[in-house]
């Protein structure tokens, strides 16, 4: 791309473009969502990430030896998946029962449950697989005299 030249691409929602300068350079990227931005670019490849359905891309260098490249696009599109669970403790006696339940859109594959006193654990349970929707169980004993604090880690 020469000083002034534009380029349109299509998109599927992201996109990853390579390009490089000949010197040192700049361009403009539209992203159809009245969003620009301006990026200085090198002899060295930059790597950018764009979001929009369509892109433009114009040389705005004011030397007419800049020259821009272009060498890779690829666009895809992807949607992220909702990952949550709600914990519900239920302490009764020497005993913390505890109920997970798995209110996001994919299956968790397993989720270690701390039992923290003063910041010093004294119990853990690793619950594997609960499914979307699904619920699994688990009990642990602590010392009654103290109130825990729960930490839930999940992978």
């Amino acid at each position: 791309m020469r000083p002034g030249e534009v380029i349109y691409l299509t998109s599927m929602g992201k996109n990853c473009i390579i390009m490089k300068n000949n010197s040192r350079g700049r361009i403009k990227l539209f992203n159809g969502k009245n969003s620009e931005d301006i990026l200085e670019l090198g002899p060295d490849c930059e790597e950018i990430d764009a979001e929009g359905e369509s892109l433009k891309i114009a040389n705005h260098s004011t030397d007419h030896r800049a020259i821009t490249q272009l060498l890779l696009h690829y666009t895809y599109k992807s949607q992220t998946p909702i990952l949550d669970f709600d914990v519900v403790p239920l302490i009764s006696g020497d005993t913390l029962s505890l109920k997970v339940v798995n209110t996001g859109d994919v299956d968790i594959e397993k989720v270690t449950v701390n039992v923290m006193i003063n910041g010093v654990t004294i119990g853990f349970k690793t619950i594997e697989r609960v499914s979307k929707g699904g619920e699994a169980q688990c009990t642990l004993l602590f010392p009654r005299r103290r109130a825990p604090y729960l930490l839930e880690v999940w992978e």
